[in-house]
């Protein structure tokens, strides 16, 4: 198999016939033979678009006289030799150019750089700046939907902060993230600070200059209350994350409803499910998914259907329910519409993680009693359908942590759904099996 971090629709690929034509941004559709089918539905792209056809992304890099580049993704991506910056441009409309402008506020003009660009040997979606100056590294990786620019601090006396020039265009699909993330070598979240500063704007585009800086100090949380303190006590190397990425991509579909705070947190790299013990309510967060674009008819017989995720942690012992939406089209989550008031389903399933790693979760009579809505308008193929996860516990310390679609599209959640369709002879006497929504 391939790296799906280097071409993501090996994540959904099954070794089957696929169908061409039902290819999305992020589906495929497969054809098992008579009148039986796989839809697989990943959160994050696996297709771009070329020529008005869906071709499979390939993030690998290729070398140019004076630059890497990619092509076959979302956007198209030069990242310079002969200075430290990259041009993004998404295939949607619109351009972001990033260059280092100032290290630990001198301006690079007044520096003498190291600037020799290399690939990474065994990750084909990666470059680095090695040693761009004593104790540090810049190294870019390469997502299907946006750019990660790493800053590898290795060190006492390397530089810790960088300011670089950004000029993003007015009218784009593509934007600079504004704020930056970063851990230390115990994968510890680090102190750092952030300034945007706009310097003009011209007719077409913005010229801002974008500061980070580690301050030298770590978050230590504790295990019951999940309170946040500040340490020195760090390990090196500290590594930061700046992103560009594409508007297109929709990271607000997966995600967990903190009962405490009362909203829906979409964006953090991990998604929270379980109880901490604590304060009262403290530490309370219940999982959930949205899957856009559900291609399978009213009334199908769904024979299999699984939820598959990728969990980073799990303490304690958990147990949830899970339950699908029971509406004919989902709507997105937000803080108005959280995953603890859906309509439950009278189908549910019972998950009680115990080790890291890919899982699967069975959803079979789920999805089955979503597809069998009739009333009113009814299931219609390429509707939405979301799953929220209840935490069964309120005592203790028991939660599990589950990669989000914002760390990586390999450990994206799937909804993977094998299924069989009612057959009705026409008048001809012929039927089209290649075609999945025969009813």
């Amino acid at each position: 198999m391939k790296d799906p971090n280097v071409f993501p629709a090996e994540s959904l690929k099954q070794d089957l016939n696929e169908l061409m034509d039902k290819r999305t941004l992020n589906s495929k559709t497969y054809h098992k033979g008579g009148n039986k089918y796989t839809f697989v539905k990943s959160l994050g792209s696996i297709h771009y678009k070329k020529d008005n056809k869906l071709e499979e992304i390939d993030l690998t890099l290729q070398e140019a006289e004076d630059y890497f580049y990619v092509n076959k993704t979302l956007y198209d991506l030069k990242i310079f030799k002969n200075f430290i910056g990259y041009q993004y441009e998404s295939k949607e409309g619109g351009r972001v150019d990033v260059k280092l402008k100032e290290i630990d506020g001198v301006n690079i003009s007044d520096l003498n750089l190291n600037i020799k660009l290399e690939k990474v040997e065994g990750l084909p979606n990666r470059v680095i700046y090695r040693d761009v100056l004593p104790g540090l590294d810049l190294f870019l990786n390469l997502r299907s939907g946006r750019v990660q620019f790493f800053k590898v601090i290795k060190n006492d006396s390397s530089p810790v902060k960088l300011a670089w020039d950004v000029y993003e265009d007015k009218e784009t699909k593509a934007h600079f993230n504004r704020k930056t993330i970063g851990q230390d070598g115990d994968k510890k979240e680090i102190e750092l600070t952030n300034k945007i500063t706009e310097i003009s704007t011209e007719e077409t585009y913005k010229h801002l200059v974008f500061t980070e800086e580690f301050k030298g100090r770590i978050a230590i949380k504790d295990p019951e209350t999940r309170i946040k303190s500040w340490s020195n006590d760090f390990t090196y190397p500290v590594i930061i994350d700046a992103d560009v990425e594409e508007d297109i991509v929709n990271t607000v579909d997966d995600g967990h409803d903190d009962i405490y705070y009362n909203n829906w947190v979409s964006t953090p790299s991990t998604i929270l499910g379980g109880f901490s013990a604590g304060f009262p309510g403290y530490g309370y967060w219940n999982p959930a998914f949205r899957f856009q674009g559900i291609a399978i008819p009213q009334e199908a017989t769904i024979d299999d259907a699984n939820l598959k995720l990728d969990l980073k942690s799990v303490a304690g012992t958990q147990q949830f329910k899970i339950y699908g939406d029971d509406v004919d089209d989902a709507a997105a989550f937000s803080n108005g519409n959280l995953p603890r008031n859906i309509t439950k389903t009278t189908a549910d399933a019972t998950w009680s993680p115990a080790t890291t790693g890919t899982i699967s979760i069975g959803i079979t009579g789920i999805v089955q009693e979503i597809v069998n809505r009739t009333a009113g308008a009814g299931w219609v193929s390429g509707n939405d359908m979301r799953f929220a996860m209840f935490y069964q516990k309120n005592y203790g310390t028991h939660f599990v942590g589950i990669y989000d679609y914002n760390k990586s599209q390999a450990e994206a959640a799937h909804l993977i759904v094998n299924y069989t369709v009612a057959v009705k002879v026409p008048r001809h006497g012929f039927v089209n099996f290649q075609d999945p929504g025969i009813v």
